[in-house]
């Protein structure tokens, strides 16, 4: 199996790739820009991962979507927690650009690390955070990255990296 494709049930042709843990893929078969979807997660899928699946659905990319997995507990399983935190570092080096959203309500630091990691590695970074998140301020100066006070426009800047091409001379 190449590709876990979420499909939009109309027939018409679907350009966007949608990969996940589960998935292993071809990596010459991948839509340009691949796009890692970072940011909080509580243990579920995410409505804001499915949001933009739904939103960029008609356009030519691939989404690397990690909360379709259910991440080991550190607690009770650090092996695997080690492990899916791996996955997740190797698919954001495999990736283009990340994008994220930040809630306001983000207890798990693990988002905050990642974009250190993102920043260091000059990955080109769309994040959208609710402006009540705690730290936000610290982020934008670290960082020096607008972020995006919705998810909708969080989204937009997400389509106008698709379709600006810049993502094509890597």
């Amino acid at each position: 199996m190449l590709f876990g494709l979420f499909g939009r049930g109309d027939g018409r042709p679907q350009n966007l790739k949608v990969i996940t843990r589960e998935n292993t893929h071809d990596e010459t078969a991948l839509l340009r820009p691949v796009i890692y979807m970072g940011g909080y997660r509580d243990g579920t899928p995410s409505a804001w991962r499915s949001h933009v699946i739904e939103k960029l659905s008609d356009y030519a990319a691939t989404l690397i979507d990690p909360s379709t997995t259910v991440a080991p507990n550190p607690r009770r399983d650090l092996d695997g927690h080690a492990e899916f935190v791996l996955w997740e570092r190797s698919a954001i080096d495999g990736s283009d650009a990340v994008i994220m959203w930040l809630p306001r309500r983000m207890d798990n630091q693990a988002p905050r690390v990642e974009i250190g990691y993102i920043t260091a590695r000059k990955k080109h970074l769309i994040v959208g955070a609710e402006p009540e998140l705690s730290g936000l301020d610290h982020l934008q100066c670290f960082t020096q990255t607008q972020f995006f006070p919705c998810l909708d426009q969080t989204i937009e800047a997400t389509i106008e990296y698709i379709m600006n091409g810049n993502h094509k001379t890597r």
